[in-house]
């Protein structure tokens, strides 16, 4: 998703900008790389209905989280 919002944004910031951040940029991959690894990993081995309740909370949770977001901003 970020490669292909790049060229995209290439008339506001320039490549030489971007490339000068390069251990940023490989460190936020190598974490989401890991990330999803580990997750998908995880994820297989639970029962379905146990990932089915995860992933419910964790929906709610960021429900909640957009609400408060929302009312401190208005």
């Amino acid at each position: 998703m970020v490669a292909t919002a790049l060229p995209f944004r290439s008339a506001t910031v320039s490549f030489a900008e971007i490339g000068a951040q390069w251990p940023i940029i490989v460190n936020l991959l190598a974490g989401s790389l890991i990330g999803a690894w580990a997750g998908a990993e995880s994820a297989t081995r639970l029962k379905s209905e146990t990932l089915y309740r995860i992933i419910a909370v964790l929906l709610l949770v960021i429900a909640g989280v957009l609400l408060f977001a929302h009312a401190r901003q208005a």
